[in-house]
């Protein structure tokens, strides 16, 4: 890659619905987390229930998906 050229980047756009429970802590401390993530443009939605396996989802979605069209145009954030 010379200095012009630039890495072609893409971008994947999900909206993710969390649940967290008013009266439940983990001995941890940490909040607990669940819910549901939709691959935008496809409608394709799945449940989660803690935040390894929504990083699981979306890794897996965007190593299996081809690029949905826009996301790698220059200026597109």
């Amino acid at each position: 890659m010379n200095d012009h050229e630039k890495p072609s980047i893409q971008f994947r756009y999900y909206m993710i619905r969390v649940q967290t429970p008013a009266d439940a802590t983990p001995a941890d401390g940490s909040p607990e987390l669940s819910g549901v993530v939709e691959r935008l443009g496809s409608g394709e939605k799945r449940d989660f229930s803690d935040a390894a396996e929504l990083v699981r989802l979306v890794t897996a979605w965007s190593e299996a998906i081809p690029n949905m069209g826009g996301g790698s145009h220059a200026g597109n954030p």
